[in-house]
């Protein structure tokens, strides 16, 4: 069966954008990526005027118009409506729904002006012609599948947790942030019709990898989803090297983006928490606020304002409280900026109390501070509407925290997330320059044969795979060390692990 993949990008939360991978099996499932949406725009002009009828029942309209049948808008539901009160715009959001299975990837966004009028609308639809071929696999085939995809090397011993629905979870490992869970879906088909398949979702304690693998009714992964942000950026929107720390006031209460305000309950030095974020120091990586936590006297207002010492180290106090106070302000301007422009609580937003305004409260961010289980990188991983999104921020080494000596002229470089660390035992061989062969050939993304690098140091070029494939198809030639050369005009950046990298020894 021939794979094919694909990439897309979508914008997730507040200042991060998740990289999406679907892997896709086009001998049997429909593609329905963003790519393949059918966009309406009315380009000024309106797409439907308002009818009395209501929202639903416009589009449903305006669908029949541009050709869907009868029983796919019949299949119709709809997931969500927000207003944006600026704008005067409105915003429905729907799904499909066959034989009680979501089908998978489908969806209808609409967009109405302040007098109804339908304005803009996209639409990716399946077929329903026939109802839904039942799954031969069951829940624990479904995990066992997406299991030995997105983590081939994992032994786990997990049991049935719970049912809601349709949706089963499976517990009794560590190695998950929260339970595995497998939920029934509709997949639609190359040939049209709809089958009986599973999402699955799994989500790392170590690393922060949440993963939405979709697999056939016949066991068989039709597509993996990273909902994982990793990405690297050099930003100085705000430089500490050069700019002082200001006083800056919180919004209060009774203002429309925190009603609230952002506080709530009692706080501490290094852990801020409030409606739309809870903000701590994470040193010990498990991802709960570090202790002791030293209580912010009160006498009618909290003032955080613990000052930056250039002195010392960024773990060591006053610093690890900036470093707090800064991520629970800014997770919070963030929040309320996107409220003004859309992003409100039908809509999904990070709050714990939506105040009665639709979507599902309780999913204000998690925000860990200098988080011990990584360096110079950040990830943000968002689930769905109702569960707490977790952000991690790591601590930056600097420019290099390793040296390579070449003929005595020393480079700077920095060592890999992933591996174990080189410590003081010394790594000897001699350097051999990765070549597999395949144009090009020094980036180590293709294997070489077994053997072929034994007792080697290996030498690749950055750039078009992860670094976890190019560093595994090294160890697999036999190399004991690799050195990836940094071969673009920026600045040295620390090696992401960018997926399982469990199996790396070297």
């Amino acid at each position: 069966m021939n794979i094919q993949r694909f990439l897309s990008v979508s914008l997730l939360s507040a200042v991060l954008s998740v990289a999406t991978t679907l892997a896709v099996a086009q001998d049997q499932a429909r593609d329905l990526m963003a790519g393949s949406a059918n966009v309406h725009a009315g380009g000024g002009n309106v797409l439907a005027f308002a009818s009395g009828r209501g929202m639903p029942a416009m589009v449903a309209n305006f669908l029949g118009t541009e050709g869907h049948g009868a029983r796919t808008i019949a299949s119709l539901v709809v997931l969500g409506e927000h207003a944006n009160p600026n704008l005067g715009t409105t915003h429905l959001r729907m799904g499909q729904q066959v034989g009680g299975l979501t089908v998978y990837g489908t969806y209808v966004k609409a967009s109405f002006d302040s007098d109804g009028n339908l304005i803009h609308l996209i639409e990716n639809l399946a077929g329903t012609m026939g109802g839904v071929v039942p799954a031969m696999a069951g829940a624990r085939e479904a995990l066992d599948a997406a299991l030995g995809e997105v983590h081939p090397d994992l032994v786990v011993n997990l049991g049935e947790s719970g049912r809601s629905g349709n949706t089963v979870s499976f517990g009794g490992d560590d190695f998950f942030h929260r339970d595995p869970t497998v939920t029934r879906v509709a997949v639609a088909m190359a040939n049209g019709a709809l089958h009986e398949g599973y999402l699955v979702e799994t989500w790392t304690e170590d690393g922060n990898l949440l993963n939405h693998t979709l697999v056939g009714g016949n066991g068989r992964v039709l597509g993996v989803q990273l909902r994982t942000n990793n990405d690297s950026y050099k930003v100085f929107a705000d430089n500490p090297s050069v700019t002082d720390q200001l006083s800056a006031d919180g919004p209060g209460t009774d203002n429309v983006d925190s009603p609230s305000g952002w506080l709530s309950g009692d706080q501490w030095t290094v852990h801020i928490s409030g409606n739309n974020a809870n903000a701590y120091l994470d040193t010990d990586a498990n991802n709960a606020p570090d202790v002791p936590e030293i209580p912010v006297d009160v006498d009618g207002s909290f003032d955080f304002d613990a000052p930056w010492d250039e002195s010392l180290e960024p773990s060591i106090s006053p610093n690890d409280e900036v470093a707090v106070q800064n991520l629970f302000y800014w997770n919070n301007v963030i929040h309320d900026t996107l409220w003004q422009h859309g992003f409100v609580e039908d809509a999904g937003n990070f709050q714990e109390d939506n105040f009665g305004n639709g979507g599902s409260g309780g999913d204000s961010v998690n925000a860990e501070a200098q988080d011990g289980s990584g360096t110079d990188n950040a990830n943000f991983a968002t689930p769905a509407d109702g569960s707490n999104p977790r952000m991690q921020m790591f601590l930056w080494n600097g420019r290099g925290d390793h040296q390579v000596t070449i003929d005595g002229t020393v480079y700077l470089a920095n060592g890999a997330e992933f591996g174990p660390t080189l410590g003081e035992a010394s790594v000897s061989g001699d350097v051999v320059l990765f070549d597999d062969g395949t144009v090009p050939t020094t980036d180590g993304c293709e294997a070489m044969g077994a053997g072929s690098l034994t007792d080697k140091i290996a030498l690749i070029d950055r750039g078009l795979c992860s670094f976890v494939t190019k560093v595994k198809n090294a160890e697999d030639a036999g190399a004991v060390a690799v050195i990836v050369v940094n071969n673009q005009s920026d600045d040295i950046l620390t090696m992401g692990s960018g997926g399982s990298s469990i199996t790396i020894t070297i």
